[in-house]
Formats: structure tokens, C-alpha cells, sequence
């Protein structure tokens, strides 16, 4: 039985490298312990590779894995919502430091736009 265990699924994020904290990891579908999964539940192979774009193109989604021995704390929806939400709100500084270290875009992403559906505080 594999250590490592899917928990999400992301297909609107494509990733070069893994991206870990203690025991959680944010992996692409090149990542050997997704391999090892896949491996061990056929089924889960073929959902790996069933995601398509709108126009029928194949998506390599990104997937949140746990490993069996981290806290149970740690594995909650809203732990875990949190760790992607880390990793998408560091895009920005990161793109805005490679831009000021090098020079010039590397087309990164540099801006996003914050919604609130909360009323403002006047007071």
C-alpha cells in the first residue's frame, strides 16, 4: 500500500516541481509517489489521465497528497484549503522578485484581483 495518499485533485494548476511541507506535498502527474498510487489502484490511473479541456485536449492535473502519518489535523479540508491557498498567494511576490532580481517579465503573474463580498466597515 502506498505511504502517500490523494486527497485533491487541481487540474487548473500545472506544475514543473513539487511543491512539500511536512507531510503534505502539491505534485504533478510526474511525480513518483503518484506513480506508486496509480500503480497500486488501476482506477486511479485512469482517472489521472482522464481529465480533457473543453476542446478535448488531455490536462496533467496537480494533486495534494498526504502521508499516512500525518496528523489528522492536518488532513482537514480547511488545512488543507489553506496550503493551496499559501502556494497560489506566494505566485505574486515570488514573480515580482524574480522581475526585480533579473529585469523585465518573465511572465510571471504580477496581479490579482481581490473580490469581497463583505460590506465595508465605515466605521
Amino acid at each position: 500500500m502506498p505511504e502517500w495518499i490523494p486527497t485533491f485533485t487541481l487540474p487548473n494548476i500545472t506544475l514543473t516541481e513539487t511543491i512539500e511541507s511536512e507531510g503534505i506535498a502539491l505534485v504533478s502527474t510526474a511525480d513518483p509517489r503518484l506513480a506508486e498510487i496509480c500503480k497500486s489502484y488501476p482506477a486511479f490511473a485512469k482517472y489521472v489521465v482522464s481529465f480533457k479541456t473543453e476542446f478535448g485536449r488531455s490536462v496533467a492535473p496537480s494533486f495534494i497528497l498526504c502521508h499516512q502519518d500525518t496528523p489528522a489535523s492536518f488532513k482537514t479540508v480547511d488545512a488543507l484549503a489553506a496550503f493551496r491557498d499559501a502556494v497560489s498567494m506566494s505566485v505574486i511576490p515570488y514573480s515580482w522578485a524574480r522581475s526585480l532580481r533579473y529585469g523585465g517579465p518573465f511572465g510571471g503573474i504580477f496581479y490579482s484581483k481581490l473580490v469581497s463580498h463583505l460590506p465595508l466597515d465605515d466605521g
